[in-house]
């Protein structure tokens, strides 16, 4: 695996709050919190609600003009109008070596209208980092799914990212580049007490800009809709991954616009859960084979100090602050917004798929305690029925977005997320049986992803196969799988899928369980990093 890739995949994930944009001319204090927000202590800070940065009764009064909004071109596609926008509208701080540093969030969207809007209110949006529209007659391009999803659906699709060059103008690097300066930089201000901590995003992670980005995006789509369409929206499937993922969940938090929520590609919910199982499953190791080679030399660099970071937060009340504020979902679950939550998976079960390198079980524990009354753990397939596998984490958005457009104008909630049963049929052999609802007349499936393999971290894509179960009566399936060797654990995942269609659009609408273990390998114990110890 080619290193800048995976710099630019795996740890787009993990390091959630990174941005930086051309320099503005705009004084600091232009973008402190408003003198009208609630000033809270430290301690009183729950949750991303609690945080005056975000400010979302100022993100929903924004104006077309407020936003700066610049129409860059229009275009025509089959019943389907395209048009490309530029906007920004708040300036960030972001810590550099020589200071803090004002710059203006720059963000580009594709809006699709569909010529005939047959749902009305209802609109999705989806944020795909540095987003390139791409050729509008290919169906697995950005805007080519837009224009297939709003004339299958009959309603707006926003595509929506930062500017390609966002960091150009900060210390020279891209966007992805500035992942180690963002952990260091937080790290050598060496901040212990919450009381000390700035928070107004200069770190990154004192304040997520994506998300108050996320903010702005949906007073866009609300803003262009009415302005070309007159139409008010009012119910927003908003989905994101990997960066965007982490930011979802805060925006799932904050904003009530956002109905069907899609956060997926990020696993880091609860900072101490992630820190305990880098150790136990993969002590503490460099995730790739021959990383010793000098094109690893960053990587190695950003892994140290990820963990690090990760000790920072749980060790020191600024890093607790942080944890509750910006990076921990599993700390303002009880107040995500939307009606339906559909939290996409991908943890590195076929090759390519974006965050094998992530602690497998550290979504499991956090997860466990979401009590939302309507939420599925998907998993995406892409346009040939395939799990997906080599084309990255635009691929993956493309393949949830007619789900979440299902979720959002149908309130779709099958098929139900499977519930199991595992029977011992022979030593260390078990059979696996599965149970879901699913919609009556579609085509449907059970498939059973499984790894046999003597690794607790479960790293390598060939550990894994992929087996269709048996359907043994009405929405029930079984599989028996092979003896697992004395020196090897036995881990797998069920999904059960049916395919659904809108118009001429046919996809798949998904849910899986949770990911399960028996005959677990002994976990490791070495103590981990210190973030004192540069």
């Amino acid at each position: 695996m080619h290193a800048a890739k995976v710099l630019s995949g795996f740890f787009a994930s993990s390091l959630i709050l990174l941005v930086a944009c051309t320099v503005a001319k705009t004084a600091p204090d232009a973008i402190m919190p408003s003198p009208t927000a609630a000033a809270l202590s430290p301690e009183d800070m729950r949750g991303p609600e609690d945080l005056p940065y975000y400010d979302v009764a100022w993100a929903k009064a924004l104006t077309i003009d407020a936003m700066h909004v610049r129409v860059m071109s229009r275009a025509q596609a089959e019943d389907a109008d395209i048009i490309e926008v530029q906007y920004d509208a708040f300036d960030q701080p972001i810590a550099t070596e020589d200071g803090v540093k004002v710059v203006r969030w720059r963000q580009r969207g594709w809006l699709i209208l569909p010529r005939t809007i047959l749902h009305e209110g209802k609109a999705v949006a989806l944020n795909i980092h540095d987003v390139d529209g791409g050729d509008k007659d290919n169906p697995r391009s950005s805007v080519g799914m837009g224009v297939d999803v709003a004339r299958a659906f009959g309603i707006p699709v926003l595509i929506h990212g930062w500017m390609p060059d966002v960091v150009a103008d900060v210390d020279g690097r891209s966007f992805h580049d500035t992942q180690v300066m963002a952990f260091k930089r937080l790290l050598a201000a060496h901040i212990t007490s919450a009381d000390e901590l700035p928070m107004d995003g200069r770190y990154l992670f004192n304040g997520n800009p994506l998300a108050k980005a996320d903010m702005v995006s949906m007073t866009l789509l609300q803003r262009l809709v009415q302005q070309e369409r007159g139409e008010a929206i009012t119910e927003i499937g908003s989905m994101g991954i990997s960066k965007e993922g982490a930011s979802h969940w805060i925006l799932g938090a904050l904003d009530d616009r956002v109905t069907v929520l899609g956060p997926g590609g990020y696993y880091a919910h609860d900072a101490q859960e992630t820190y305990d199982r880098y150790g136990k499953d993969t002590d503490w190791r460099f995730p790739w084979k021959d990383g010793d080679r000098p094109e690893y030399d960053g990587l190695r660099d950003l892994f140290a100090t990820f963990w690090k970071f990760l000790d920072w937060q749980v060790s020191t009340d600024a890093g607790r602050l942080v944890a509750r504020t910006t990076t921990d979902p599993v700390n303002w679950y009880s107040t995500i917004k939307a009606r339906q939550v559909l939290v996409f998976g991908d943890l590195g079960t076929v090759p390519g798929q974006h965050d094998g390198p992530w602690p497998f079980w550290a979504e499991n524990k956090p997860l466990s305690s979401f009590k939302h009354p309507s939420w599925r753990y998907v998993r995406a397939f892409d346009g040939s029925g395939v799990l997906m596998d080599q084309a990255g984490i635009g691929e993956m958005g493309l393949s949830m977005l007619p789900q979440l457009s299902d979720a959002l104008v149908n309130d779709t909630q099958l098929p139900g997320t499977p519930s199991i049963a595992v029977a011992q049929v022979a030593d260390r052999q078990v059979e696996v049986s599965a149970k879901a609802k699913t919609t009556p007349g579609l085509a449907h499936e059970a498939l059973l992803l499984y790894a046999i393999s003597s690794e607790r971290g479960l790293r390598d894509p060939g550990t894994w196969q992929i087996a269709p179960m048996t359907e043994t009566g009405s929405n029930s399936w079984t599989l028996q799988l092979p003896p697992v060797p004395d020196d090897n654990g036995l881990t797998f995942i069920v999904v059960v899928r049916e395919k659904a269609t809108a118009g001429d659009l046919s996809y798949w609408r998904s849910a899986s369980s949770m990911p399960m273990e028996r005959f677990p390998v002994p976990q490791f114990n070495r103590p981990g990093p210190n973030w004192t110890d540069r």
